[in-house]
């Protein structure tokens, strides 16, 4: 009998758009093709207590142990190894965290898993360990992993109003914020159009899904890919809403009409900043005038345009936060603003300590609400200020601490 694999994802907080454990999904999904068994437990969207997790997990032939974490989950990681490792269960680490820390893995857990993992952890179940660290072995053709059934996506939280898929892998562009390229494959991946279609099919007809957020970094990068897809679903007469994520520069005005005609609701952009010389900080490849010029073509397609900004990067002051303010209330556009967070792995991690100062150097607590690091001649609480009433002006969440912050201490009226 081949030997089970239990993945779980730790629990973290964070603030990005709610999505399944694609990672460990598609994982389960390429190893269920190869008659392997996979069973995925999710402690950050469904509650489960440590209690609930040594309950649900069946006593036969598990073998491992696959657990999961981003850098903010990582603590979670480390609660879990210790349990199993009490009671003697092989543990395999993976996710981005421990694709950068690796030896950290080892101190917690059996074997460490980077990067890309289908078929890295193939070879591994069926050759048995070779050694405590492995490399990403990454896949050129991602329709190889099969959809996921729906007897592996029933223990998970499937949100049917806006359920987020992932049709492609990888990104063209290399903001210091995000994870820097040496820890990613360099070539961009799509599943095919006939996969993400009947994925999309899959969903609404099993699980009742109404609307999809397509979680790609950039949907819109392969033009003839999205022209392809929006047809295909017009073919198929799959009435859903649909979103997704576009760049300041690619401003095909026909493009966004085929999406709209399509089914696309909404589509979102990082306008980050309202400052040049920030935004060619962050590597971001784009101006402030493209940004105008971007959101005016979305927006003559009948699209609804949301955008995401971003305060406290490399070489921000307050003229810059002023600026990305003015902008805001200029574009009048529903969103979402977080302060930067110079996350390992990426270059802002390796260059910030040149340009301000950290007020938490504990990586694992860095949240998208949380201030974590200050550009030199500005204060925390100015920072806080300009995020705080560039969220009100988003319609974004702020907290009544973060009005009382604004109000009192700094004079707002």
């Amino acid at each position: 009998m081949k030997p089970e694999i239990i993945f779980i994802r730790s629990y973290g907080r964070d603030d990005g758009f709610r999505s399944i454990p694609w990672g460990i999904v598609n994982i389960a999904s390429y190893l269920k093709k190869y008659g392997y068994r996979a069973i995925i437990m999710d402690r950050k969207d469904r509650p489960y207590s440590l209690r609930r997790l040594i309950k649900e997990i069946p006593d036969t032939n598990i073998s491992y142990v696959g657990i999961s974490a981003m850098t903010s989950q990582a603590e979670d990681a480390e609660f879990l190894c210790k349990y199993f490792r009490k009671i003697k269960m092989k543990t395999i680490l993976g996710g981005l965290h421990y694709s950068i820390y690796p030896e950290e893995g080892l101190k917690i857990g059996d074997y460490v898993f980077k990067g890309e993992s289908e078929r890295s952890l193939l070879n591994f179940l069926e050759n048995g360990p070779r050694n405590r660290i492995y490399e990403p072995d990454p896949l050129l053709d991602l329709d190889e992993i099969p959809l996921p059934t729906k007897d592996l996506l029933d223990s998970l939280y499937i949100r049917k109003d806006q359920f987020t898929i992932i049709t492609s892998w990888g990104c063209s562009y290399n903001c210091t914020f995000c994870v820097d390229e040496k820890y990613r494959f360099h070539k961009i991946r799509y599943h095919s159009t006939g996969y993400v279609c009947d994925l999309i099919e899959m969903l609404m007809k099993d699980f009742k899904v109404r609307s999809f957020w397509i979680g790609d970094d950039i949907f819109t990068l392969n033009k003839k890919r999205v022209f392809q897809i929006c047809q295909e679903i017009k073919k198929k007469s799959l009435k859903t809403k649909l979103g997704g994520f576009t760049h300041s520069g690619i401003d095909d005005l026909e493009l966004y009409k085929e999406m709209k005609d399509a089914g696309f609701e909404s589509i979102s952009l990082g306008v980050e900043s309202g400052s040049d010389v920030v935004l060619k900080a962050m590597n971001k490849q784009q101006t402030v005038e493209q940004t105008r010029k971007t959101i005016g073509i979305i927006k003559k397609s009948g699209l609804k345009v949301t955008v995401t900004f971003m305060v406290g990067n490399v070489l921000e002051t307050e003229e810059s936060l002023k600026a990305s303010l003015a902008l805001a209330e200029e574009l009048g556009l529903a969103g979402w603003v977080s302060y930067a967070q110079p996350l390992p792995g990426t270059k802002f991690y390796a260059e910030c300590l040149q340009y301000g100062r950290l007020v938490n150097s504990n990586p694992k607590t860095y949240w998208n609400d949380r201030l974590v690091f200050v550009p030199r001649g500005l204060s925390r609480l100015k920072l806080t200020y300009y995020r705080n009433k560039i969220a009100l002006v988003l319609k974004a969440p702020v907290s009544l601490r973060a009005k009382l912050i604004n109000k009192f201490y700094l004079g707002e009226n």
